[in-house]
């Protein structure tokens, strides 16, 4: 993958500066060995996106039922690419994405009951949803995903929710696209949405995560063929970015959240004016 240093993030706005307001050319050449107290490359997919599932299909395709590829999306997403030499990355998640059911005999791609706050109460989606969501005509080469997974449900017919989502998710986005599947979404609030008993804790989080990502893992990852010597999971997704000092990465990892070895990257949520902002960060990186 290219990457931009900050000594070359540095030296193309300065070049573009002596563009602008000199008439010399002014060659620069930086040293091929930054200083050791020199920040570590920023990756030029830096600028991607996390887009609510119950959105996904409108700003990837046209139309009610998603019909038709969304040209304007895929300009948009072009434009990054052209700029970065990269793809952006998409993540299709949310507390929406928490909340979806997948049902095969549902003649909509798919159907929301809407909450007070805008979120909805629950998502159904059928494999259309998939089939059309993430069809390759919508994104520019090399576009990968993060896909986001239901755990918050607790009933005896959720683990098979999670692991039919998966399998449809993967066949669509296919192998070479599917970055990641994350498993839940801001876990740490979910004792005050009163969806989990008051004593509800970081253990408890880390020990359901364990066994959904291990059912996706033997029934999903592996029969379709994934290489289980790589990582296939962003985890944790806590929305207070260490507020709540119960949930932190710290604590979960200290709760052998990743005792199975299958984190590539932990996915923590700051929340400024009505904007989120998500920050994601690679395990050993």
């Amino acid at each position: 993958m290219k990457q931009l240093t900050p000594y070359g993030l540095l030296c193309l706005f300065y070049c573009h500066f002596l563009g602008v307001f000199a008439t010399d050319l002014v060659v620069i050449t930086p040293s091929e060995r930054p200083p050791t107290s020199a920040s570590k490359a920023v990756v030029n997919n830096f600028v991607s996106l996390s887009i609510a599932i119950h959105f996904f299909q409108d700003y990837a395709r046209t139309g009610s039922q998603g019909e038709s590829p969304n040209t304007f999306s895929r300009n948009l997403l072009s434009s990054l690419k052209e700029s970065t030499s990269i793809a952006p990355e998409i993540r299709i998640g949310g507390t929406s994405a928490d909340r979806t059911t997948y049902i095969p005999s549902q003649n909509t791609t798919i159907s929301t009951v809407t909450g007070g706050n805008g979120i909805p109460l629950n998502v159904t989606l059928n494999q259309q949803w998939f089939e059309r969501s993430f069809d390759q005509a919508n994104f520019p080469d090399g576009t990968k995903f993060i896909f986001d997974l239901p755990l918050v449900r607790n009933d005896s017919l959720a683990l098979n929710n999670t692991i039919l989502g998966a399998q449809w998710a993967l066949e669509a986005i296919g192998k070479d696209r599917l970055d990641a599947f994350e498993i839940g979404n801001e876990e740490d609030l979910y004792v005050s949405q009163q969806v989990v008993p008051a004593n509800w804790t970081v253990a408890d989080y880390a020990a359901r995560w364990k066994i959904f990502s291990t059912a996706v893992t033997e029934q999903v990852l592996i029969p379709y063929g994934l290489d289980t010597t790589q990582k296939w999971f962003q985890g944790l997704v806590f929305a207070g970015l260490g507020a709540n000092k119960a949930w932190t990465t710290e604590t979960a990892f200290n709760a052998n959240v990743d005792s199975n070895n299958s984190l590539k990257s932990v996915s923590l949520h700051k929340y400024v004016s009505f904007f989120v902002l998500a920050f994601s960060y690679r395990i050993g990186c």
